[in-house]
């Protein structure tokens, strides 16, 4: 009784891993992966081997049939997982090949020098990825966003093999998340006027003189450069409250959504986050100065 059970459950454990296998070979054949014929193929054997389980009742020729079907199954496991790990070497070598040839047309090209970059470090090549983030940063400073955006994505000790490649990394980051849409330091010591700040007021016209109209007004802005400085500003919160929680405990994002907060008129929000930039990096002189700014 107790080994027909045992030769049951074994049956009905290799029936459904089969099956599973069968299902997905014929599901890659559909989407076109694989060929219907190459599906039929590679799931015979397993079929012929559930059918030795069947037919042995718990001999040792079943025994056989089971042990070599699950061998079988676990080389094509492992074989999807190499054609699968291939493809992805594939593409980064794709990759490589193209922006490394964009970098020899134009050295100039900070874009090419940032994807290079990445691919590099898909490859693992970190010391020539940190060359060519430089090169980048150097051409085209607010590739820092980007650049910021792929490490978050990446694990851990990538994140931290690139940091200590690029020093600068968080100075450059801070650098930038100063600016506005349009390039102008908004925060800091070097801090220039926000579009939404007051020009002079007009010379009263002469006697007699008909009064200009009043400029028209955009739904509260006086402009529509102060209008779509909003929205990017408002967009760029967003965004980086997002990738603030993804990574609470990342020193430079958490910077940069403090100055953001700054920059968008909410200082008690961005005192929250520069003490928790500081609880995270005691010694962080630039979320210090900025603390000190807004009154501790």
């Amino acid at each position: 009784m107790l080994e027909n059970l045992l030769l049951g459950l074994a049956m009905g454990t290799i029936g459904a891993a089969y099956l599973a296998v069968g299902a997905y070979l014929f599901h890659k054949a559909i989407l076109g992966d694989i060929t219907f014929r190459e599906a039929v193929i590679a799931f015979v054997p397993l079929v012929v081997s559930f059918i030795g389980v069947f037919v042995g009742q718990g001999t040792l020729f079943s025994w056989i049939c089971g042990l070599a079907g699950l061998g079988y199954l676990g080389y094509l496991v492992a074989r999807r997982h190499q054609e699968e790990r291939q493809i992805e070497i594939d593409l980064v070598n794709a990759e490589l090949e193209k922006w490394g040839r964009a970098v020899a047309d134009d050295d100039a090209n900070a874009g090419a020098h940032l994807y290079l970059a990445n691919a590099l470090v898909e490859k693992g090549d970190f010391d020539a990825a940190a060359t060519h983030y430089r090169k980048s940063l150097e051409r085209d400073p607010t590739n820092i966003k980007e650049l910021m955006e792929f490490l978050l994505r990446r694990p851990r000790p990538v994140q931290a093999a690139i940091r200590e490649r690029l020093p600068e990394l968080d100075r450059l980051v801070q650098d930038q998340y100063e600016r506005d849409t349009y390039g102008r330091v908004v925060t800091g010591p070097n801090a220039q006027p926000l579009l939404s700040a007051r020009e002079p007021e007009p010379e009263p016209a002469p006697e007699g003189a008909t009064a200009a109209p009043p400029a028209p007004v955009l739904l509260g802005y006086e402009s529509p450069e102060e209008a779509y400085a909003d929205q990017q500003r408002r967009a760029y919160l967003s965004e980086m409250r997002r990738v603030v929680d993804q990574s609470p405990d990342d020193v430079a994002a958490r910077l940069a959504y403090a100055a953001a907060l700054e920059e968008a008129g909410h200082p008690d929000r961005a005192r929250e986050e520069y003490r928790r930039v500081l609880s995270l990096s005691p010694d962080h002189a630039e979320a210090r100065a900025a603390l000190n700014r807004l009154g501790g």
